[in-house]
């Protein structure tokens, strides 16, 4: 623990910062990662969901449905923005 933080301290005077300055930059530039992490895994939950509905897609009868055909155009919608 003490080698890493003699490490971060050494790179912090190369950089001209001191170590609690640079381990607060640090910090902040984790908190996107984590979003960024969080909205990747929602995004693949969706994918995932609409894959398992694109099969469905294929029946005739199915895509004759107004409440289908209207979800389909909000999705085509939202897939161009």
């Amino acid at each position: 623990m003490w080698s890493g933080m003699g490490q971060a301290a050494t790179v912090a005077q190369l950089v001209g910062a001191d170590v609690g300055r640079l381990i607060s930059m640090i910090m902040q530039a984790a908190l996107p990662a984590q979003r960024n992490k969080k909205e990747c895994e929602q995004l693949a939950r969706r994918v995932f969901m609409i894959a398992e509905l694109l099969p469905h897609l294929q029946d005739p009868e199915v895509m004759r449905r107004p409440e289908v055909r209207r979800s389909l155009a909000g999705l085509g919608d939202t897939l161009r923005r």
